[in-house]
């Protein structure tokens, strides 16, 4: 009888906690636990494998997780969840490592978001190569090195704080747009955006969010907040 979805997850889980990925093990298990839906049945057990995996990290006051090559090329031709857990476990990591398997994703379909994660990751660690990058303009060239950061950025900066100057009556939905907009800015990126369009960018991101949720009820839940 072949597995279930759910039950892969927890197979693979296991094996990467066997194989001592605690960090990857743990981004995997993040995801699922935070879908919207999540059978009533796994819960418990990604929930005890998440414990297990954060406890060897614990008692590891040392530990740092490295990926082989070979493993951070089967996550970043996997599924979404799987590229974006190896991505996130390349934030602690010395990219200069890693050179080829970076270069071979720019070069995907992969989703731009993710791209522009790891590019931004590079651009962090000041990686002094020219990688060739497919975006949505083309094949370009970048070199991270002369990148600004997405944390960094003015226009980012200006952004968070125009959400904070808008959004006070619901506060909830600060964290919501700020997210939002970091993830059209690596959907972009190497391009960025300008400031002078600041007001009109973000004011899609909070009529996207208007859009998707039911601001209203939000807001209310903020009465039982301090």
């Amino acid at each position: 009888m072949e597995k279930n979805y759910y039950d892969k997850v927890i197979d693979r889980v296991k094996k990467l906690i066997k194989t001592q990925k605690y960090n990857v093990a743990l981004e995997l298990l993040s995801i699922e636990l935070n879908q919207v839906y999540l059978p009533h049945e796994y819960e418990d057990a990604f929930h005890d494998l998440y414990n297990e995996a954060e406890s060897y990290i614990l008692d590891d006051e040392d530990y740092i997780e490295v990926l082989s090559e070979k493993e951070l090329v089967t996550m970043l031709n996997g599924s979404p969840e799987q590229q974006f857990a190896a991505i996130n476990s390349l934030d602690n990591l010395n990219l200069r490592n890693y050179i080829e398997v970076i270069q071979d994703y720019f070069l995907t379909d992969s989703f731009p978001q993710l791209k522009g994660r790891l590019l931004d990751l590079c651009s962090v660690q000041k990686i002094d190569h020219v990688f060739i990058f497919k975006s949505s303009d083309g094949i370009v060239e970048v070199n991270p090195i002369l990148q600004e950061s997405v944390d960094d950025m003015e226009f980012i900066n200006l952004a968070f704080d125009y959400f904070n100057n808008h959004l006070y009556k619901n506060p909830s939905l600060i964290q919501i747009a700020q997210i939002a907009l970091v993830e059209k800015v690596y959907s972009i990126y190497p391009k960025v955006f300008l400031v002078d369009n600041l007001e009109e960018i973000c004011e899609a991101v909070i009529s996207e969010i208007n859009e998707m949720f039911d601001v209203e009820a939000i807001a209310r839940f903020n009465d039982y907040y301090h």
